[in-house]
Parts: C-alpha cells; sequence; structure tokens
C-alpha cells in the first residue's frame, strides 16, 4: 500500500467471519475457492489521496487485497469508529466510499447497513478496494444532556446532570438567578470529559444558596473551539430554614401514663451528643438510650422523639410503677418522672 501501514491478513478462507484490525469481514456468498485477504489500515492518509467529496469523513482509510479466484462474492463490512469518539455511528447520512489507489477518485457504495455505539456495518459489499466513511451531515457527537435536576436541602442546592455522548467539550459553567427572567450570575465552572460516547454524571452544591429563597440555574458548555450552548432553565424553592431552639428543654413523655412504649421529647439549642438514662424509684439505673450527636433543633414528635419500649438493657418488661428518665445533652442535665401503668 502507498505510504505503508498496518497490516492484517486471512489466508485460504471461503466463507465465515473474520477480524482485520479495527474492521469485522462477514462472508455472506461464499468465495468459489480458498483465497487470501490481506487489508491495510492507514491512518489521517489525505497527504497521499484526496479526501471523498463529503464534509465530514474518518482519518483512516482501509485497503482491500484479495489474492485468488473467489468467482462472485458478497460480504459485510463492520468498520469500529473507535477511538473516533467524536464520529457519531448513528449518522444516517454515514456512507461507504471506495476508490482504487491509481484514480484517487471516489465514489459512494451507498448508506449504512447496521450501527452500534462504537461501529457502523455496511452490506452487500461484491468487490474490494480502498475504502473510507464520510457524512454529508454532521458527524461530530454534540453534548447531549439527557437529564438536569436540582434538590434543595439544609440550606443549599445540589444540581446533577447527565450527559449521553460529549465532544470536545472543555467544561460547564453553571448560572443562576433569582428570577426566571432576570440577571443570570456564573457561579462555578465544572470540567467536561472531553470526548466521550458514554453517559457521565455530573454534580455541583450550591452552598451559598439562602433558606426560603427560589432560584432558576442553567448550563453552558463550551468545546474547545469556544462554541456554547445553554441548557433549559430549572427551578428549586430552598426550604425555610428551621428554627433553633433558644434553649435546651426537657419535657413530659407521652403518652404517661403508658404501656408499653412511649416517647420523649426535647429541644437543643446547639449540637450535642444525647443520651437519656431511665432509673426506678430505687435509683438503680434501668435503661440508658444512646442517641449519639444529634443537631440543634426540637425533637417533639414521634419520628423524632426519643422512643422507649419498656424494656430494661437485658430485654425484659418492667414492671408498673414510677420511673423517672434523665436527658444529659453536653453539659445540660434534667429529669422528668413518668409512670407505667399495665
Amino acid at each position: 500500500m502507498v505510504g505503508g501501514g498496518t497490516s492484517y491478513n486471512v489466508t485460504g478462507v471461503t466463507s465465515g467471519t473474520h477480524n482485520l484490525g479495527n474492521v469485522s469481514l462477514n462472508i455472506t456468498q461464499p468465495f468459489a475457492n480458498p483465497c487470501d485477504i490481506y487489508c491495510y489500515q492507514l491512518q489521517n492518509p489525505w497527504r497521499l489521496y484526496s479526501p471523498p467529496p463529503t464534509p465530514h469523513y474518518l482519518p483512516c482509510v482501509w485497503q482491500f487485497d484479495l489474492y485468488g479466484s473467489p468467482g462472485l462474492f458478497s460480504v459485510n463490512l463492520q468498520f469500529s469508529t473507535y477511538p473516533y469518539t467524536w464520529f457519531n455511528p448513528f449518522d444516517i447520512q454515514l456512507q461507504l466510499f471506495c476508490s482504487q489507489p491509481q484514480y484517487n477518485q471516489w465514489n459512494s457504495l451507498g448508506s449504512l447497513g447496521a450501527v452500534t455505539p462504537t461501529s457502523v456495518w455496511f452490506n452487500n459489499i461484491t468487490h474490494f478496494s480502498l475504502f473510507t466513511i464520510g457524512s454529508d451531515g454532521d458527524s461530530s457527537l454534540p453534548v447531549t444532556l439527557s437529564s438536569f435536576t436540582a434538590t434543595a436541602n439544609d440550606g443549599q442546592v445540589t444540581l446533577r446532570w447527565v450527559t449521553q455522548s460529549e465532544v470536545n467539550n472543555v467544561g460547564f459553567s453553571i448560572y443562576r438567578s433569582e428570577q426566571e427572567d432576570g440577571k443570570y450570575t456564573k457561579i462555578a465552572f465544572v470540567d467536561g470529559a472531553g470526548n466521550s460516547a458514554m453517559p457521565r454524571d455530573y454534580q455541583f452544591v450550591d452552598k451559598k444558596a439562602e433558606a426560603g429563597k427560589t432560584y432558576f440555574y442553567y448550563l453552558e458548555d463550551i468545546d474547545i473551539a469556544g462554541e456554547k450552548s445553554k441548557s433549559d432553565i430549572i427551578k428549586v424553592v430552598v426550604p425555610p430554614a428551621k428554627l433553633i431552639p433558644k434553649e435546651f428543654r426537657l419535657f413530659q413523655n407521652y403518652p404517661n401514663p403508658f404501656n408499653p412504649e412511649t416517647w420523649i421529647p426535647f429541644d437543643l439549642a446547639a449540637d450535642a451528643n444525647v443520651t437519656i438514662r431511665i432509673y426506678d424509684v430505687k435509683g438503680q439505673l434501668v435503661r440508658q438510650l444512646d442517641l449519639s450527636n444529634q443537631k440543634a433543633g426540637s425533637y417533639l414528635d414521634k419520628e423524632k422523639a426519643a422512643y422507649w419500649n419498656g424494656k430494661d438493657q437485658l430485654g425484659q418488661s418492667v414492671s408498673s410503677g414510677i420511673y423517672f428518665y434523665m436527658l444529659k445533652a453536653g453539659d445540660f442535665v434534667a429529669t422528668r418522672r413518668m409512670v407505667i401503668l399495665k
């Protein structure tokens, strides 16, 4: 082959499927006689050949040479588009072009037959030649955004987005506004994947959002050529800030009297390690509830209040009577009385 390249070959074949580098050859109409097939692959060949008459094409040619007497035959060719991740195999305008090296003129053999995410098939090829792949359309993979969402929690907003593919993607600028039609300010930049034909997950946490406000966000991706494109605008409402109690307090358990379970409510004016100890009338420890470190706030309803099932440290149900429960939260200590009535 003129200019050299990478060579692959199979010998003495009449039928079957054969791998020749990044090309798979499937003989659908068998050769009349055993033949040898040589495939030469040349990267960036356009200093030797004129490119095909299309605006987009792979920087690779494949030259097939057949030695023997095959008679009439037909083959299907599967070309891998890897590592050209910017090349979109799902471009419906892809065509297979053929030429003879001495002629340096390309002719279309027709459109593709089938695709996978990383390869294209061309079917019913009845002669071997110099091949390449081109398109009249745009075969580059744009940044395809499949989802863009926002969630608000604890006074911050978490943005998540997923791309199905990217081409020459430098990254994403994140813009925010408090009015949908207002002025948007760039608040962050997240690096992109460059070139990718696979889904990519991204996340950014806006820690400067304020509780009780509504925000609007959009993404702007930029490629290495400086081209930019914007996502749709999304809206998120940050919940109001939770009221922090001004002081530590221990409240009466409920229900009281109870049998066999009860809830113990309390307030924390600051984050603290919380422990509740339950004693009988003799002052003996019956049960200890270790609640670990808890954030400042009110723990009043059944979902947050401390729970006691009426059992001691050994898992045995305690008897009816008066008990005392003591809350220790940091330096704060308080005690109240409760009654089990069976």
